[in-house]
Order: structure tokens, then sequence, then C-alpha cells
């Protein structure tokens, strides 16, 4: 059976899935496991998700893998995927790459059909690569179902901050973030002496899943995380805390970038000093203790 089609996504989305559904049916990674089995022991959730929903979840490679490794080393990359029958436990779905699975619901991050956007909202979709979770800001006018925007999760030094390349999003391929802690933005999370940063992709009662640096995943506590703000609200000569491969670094705020929605900081990192363009969503005001 071929994924349904979805008529608002553009004619390289219906390209892809026509592709998908002359694509010979590959085997789930999770065929002899139970329905909603998942490698990090969350419950089984029902889907929200309709036929033909674009969603976000785990490639089909690096979810067999994780029920493979030990706790603690796991590792998972996400990318896009068209639901082609959604489960009370897990879903059928049909990756980009054209590969057909099921994953389970509590792993799977719906975006919504039809998603507006104005200026300076903060949404969450696939990476452009293909490959990833990444968030972006609005940096067209209007509202729109098709938003231009700019990449927020990379941290660039200034000249290439300013003269980074703007992507226009098709339809029906994003969500608006609208609170902190909600699935796609960022946690600080205590590991030892250290906090790091972490992208948020399930939560279970008191239990927060995040990915972290080079994609590990990682279950904490809420107690031991903090909810980045999606827009931080800082001034020049403000003391901040950063993401630098993956851990929170003390810096000092040079400017606030609203329109494109980055701060440029100062820090010290191996004993040399840095200048950075951090976007939105990754500034920390304060750490968990």
């Amino acid at each position: 059976m071929g994924c349904a089609q979805r008529p608002d996504t553009g004619s390289q989305a219906r390209a892809t899935e026509s592709a998908a559904s002359s694509a010979p049916s590959a085997t789930a990674p999770s065929s002899r496991r139970a329905p909603g089995e998942n490698p990090f022991g969350l419950p089984a959730v029902a889907s929200t998700t309709k036929a033909g929903d674009f969603a976000l979840v785990p490639s089909r490679g690096s979810l067999s893998q994780a029920f493979e490794q030990p706790e603690g080393s796991q590792s998972l990359l996400y990318a896009g995927a068209y639901i082609e029958r959604p489960g009370e436990r897990d879903s059928a779905v049909v990756w980009l790459t054209q590969q057909r699975g099921s994953v389970p619901n509590s792993l799977l991050i719906a975006l919504p059909r039809s998603e507006r956007a104005r200026m300076g909202d903060i949404v969450l979709k696939g990476a452009s690569s293909g490959s990833g979770l990444e968030r972006a800001i609005v940096v067209s006018e209007g509202e729109s179902e098709s938003p231009r925007v700019r990449a927020l999760d990379a941290s660039l030094d200034v000249a290439a901050a300013a003269a980074q390349r703007e992507d226009t999003l098709p339809k029906s391929t994003f969500r608006v973030l609208r609170a902190a802690g909600e699935l796609g933005t960022t946690l600080a999370c205590r590991r030892g002496e250290q906090s790091e940063r972490f992208l948020l992709i399930a939560k279970d009662g008191d239990r927060r899943l995040g990915l972290g640096f080079a994609g590990r995943a990682l279950s904490f506590p809420s107690s031991s995380c903090r909810e980045l703000p999606l827009a931080p609200r800082v001034h020049a000569g403000a003391r901040v805390f950063v993401p630098v491969a993956g851990e929170f670094v003390s810096a000092k705020v040079v400017r606030d970038d609203a329109r494109f929605g980055r701060v440029t900081v100062e820090y010290e990192f191996a004993a040399e000093a840095k200048e950075s363009s951090v976007g939105y969503g990754n500034v920390a005001t304060e750490l968990p203790r």
C-alpha cells in the first residue's frame, strides 16, 4: 500500500512519496518486538497523526542500533517521514530515503498540517540535509504556511551569521514552538559536574528523554534539567551560558539580534577567547543546580 498522498507538500514531496510507494517493502526494525516497544522503556502511546501527515522520527538504522546498544551509549538520528498507517502503539512510515518500517509512537514527533507562522516565530523542522532536527526563526513578513526561515542551532562566527542562507519551508513540514518544555525545545541537564545541552524528544511523567551531542539519547529526571527559554531576554553585558561541544560554558552577551534570533557572546574555551553568534533556544540564563 502506497503512502497516502498529501495535497499540499509540493512537487518534490509528491515525487518522494510516489517513489516510496513503488519501492519494495522493507522489514520494520521492530518487526520481532512488541508493538510500541522502544529502547528507552517509554510506555506505548496512541498516535495523534493521520495517514499522509509528515513527522520527525528516528531513522530506521539508528532505531535498530539503539535496541542493541547499552543504556547510556545509545544514539538516535531523526529524519523526516510520511505516516503511512498510524497505530495504537506504533506507526508505519515511509522515510524520505524511500525505506518503509514502523516506529514507536512514543518517539514520533508529529508536525501539524497547514501550520502557519509569522515573523519572529521559532519553528521545529527537519534538517535541511535530510537527517536531524533543527529549529529556525521565521524572517519573512506576514503569516504564511510556507515561511522563510534562518536556522538557529549551529553556533556561527559573526560574519557567517550575518551572511546566513535563508530557506523557504514547504507547507506542513514544521511546527511552531510556543513554550519552553515542548518537544523540540532545549534542556540543560546536569551530568556530574557539568550541564549539557539536550533536545527534548519524549516525556514520561517525571522523565525526560533528550538528544545530546552527536545524537546521544539519554534519560533524566526532570529535577536534573532546566528548560531553556525560546527567546532569552538578555542585554549587553549580561552573563549567560551557551553550549560548546555539548557542554554549557559561561559567556558574556555582546549584543542581541532579535530580528534573526541570535545572541553574540564572548567566552573562554581551552584558554582561548572566543566570540560566537548563538541561536535562540540555545542560550541559558540559569543552569540546573
